[in-house]
């Protein structure tokens, strides 16, 4: 509400409107077909009154900027980069080796940094053209195409408004690149569906995603079973470990996110080392009665490094990685919550759903196996 001093000024109109592509995907990562809907916006604008021109915002000024945004994202898709492993973002699925293929790539207030492979061959085609856009000109890289020392959101809209117009005939790689993203490796199927044991960590995802469907808010952490989440999972509505690729803060995240959503359930998933950061942040959770669900892969292992001493030194080779199969259901029990202990495929579905109708913070203890984190090639996935 505006204080007593301030007004307010609300915008809609018929052409305020926007046409935007998306698709969903179900459990079992069935996926339906790309497609778009029509949007109309509406905008609130709240100020004091200029007693010189007795606006409280132009009106005709108002109406300009919000129809520029709607041009601006008329007819697009992106792709959110939001893990630390950028192009091997495991979210992009199977688009990950084709951002590769691209031949001009524009970083706006984007460093070329580890995230995007630093713009280098093989990351990008040794012909691929690198534009970057920073405010500050000790950031723009020597060997760049072009640098460009200006306002990113500015560029973008002169960018936006060169491009309207414009007659675009290049659309099919994007529309691959779409696909591409809405496409699982081939074995993922099979995964999704396992008994064995231990659980695979996909198998932990297709318990998972109805509740998502449902409208269940996900927290997915860092590590090898937080990157199975975050490739694994379609949620309306997630937070993830971000950039810097930071373990241990789903937990408080959750909290967050339940202290917002009163009304939403809010599922976090993490490792067993990783809970290990801020466990007794549910003593927190059942302090405030707030009832998040933490869903815990537990391979008994950091395995994380251990999947990176494999790589470097051998299986034969690996120290320090150990940890115990604890039950970490038990500690929930002994700080006011509740506990589930899942070793089976079959006993997920019901032990998710006591944990979400139990009304206090649970922790859902599962013994997974323990698998590096999905990547993606050009060739067989896994």
């Amino acid at each position: 509400m505006p204080r007593p001093d301030e007004y307010r000024v609300s915008v809609t109109k018929d052409y305020l409107v926007f046409a935007s592509a998306h698709f969903i995907t179900f459990a079992g990562h069935r996926c339906e077909g790309l497609h778009g809907h029509n949007y109309r916006a509406h905008v609130t604008v709240e100020g004091e009154l200029n007693t010189e021109s007795w606006f409280v915002f132009d009106f005709v000024e108002l109406k300009r900027i919000m129809r520029r945004l709607c041009d601006q994202i008329d007819h697009l898709v992106l792709l959110p980069m939001e893990s630390p492993r950028g192009f091997n973002d495991p979210w992009l699925h199977l688009a990950a080796p084709l951002l590769g293929q691209a031949d001009l790539l524009v970083l706006l207030g984007k460093k070329p940094d580890f995230v995007v492979r630093f713009a280098q061959a093989p990351a990008v085609t040794a012909g691929c053209r690198v534009i970057q856009v920073d405010a500050d000109a000790a950031s723009l890289r020597a060997g760049a195409a072009l640098g460009i020392v200006a306002d990113p959101a500015a560029v973008a809209d002169q960018l936006a408004s060169a491009a309207r117009g414009q007659a675009w005939g290049h659309r099919a790689w994007g529309d691959e690149v779409m696909r591409a993203r809405a496409t699982v490796p081939a074995p993922w199927a099979e995964a999704r569906r396992s008994a064995r044991t231990p659980i695979h960590p996909l198998r932990v995802c297709a318990a998972l995603q109805p509740h998502l469907d449902r409208g269940a808010i996900l927290v997915a952490d860092g590590g090898e079973f937080g990157q199975w989440v975050q490739a694994g999972l379609e949620a309306e509505t997630r937070l993830i470990n971000g950039p810097a690729g930071s373990i241990g803060s789903a937990i408080p995240m959750a909290v967050a996110a339940k202290l917002r959503h009163p009304d939403r359930p809010v599922i976090a998933a993490l490792g067993d080392g990783t809970f290990g950061f801020h466990a007794f942040e549910l003593d927190t959770a059942a302090r405030y009665r707030l009832p998040v669900v933490t869903v815990i892969g537990n391979d008994a292992r950091w395995n994380a490094e251990h999947q990176l001493q494999i790589q470097h030194y051998g299986a034969g080779r690996t120290v320090g990685c150990e940890l115990a199969p604890s039950r970490y259901d038990q500690l929930a029990a002994a700080l006011g919550g509740h506990g589930e202990h899942v070793e089976r495929a079959e006993d997920l579905d019901p032990a998710l759903d006591r944990a979400l109708r139990a009304g206090i913070p649970a922790i859902v203890n599962v013994t997974i196996e323990g698998l590096p984190a999905p990547t993606y090639t050009a060739g067989p996935a896994h």
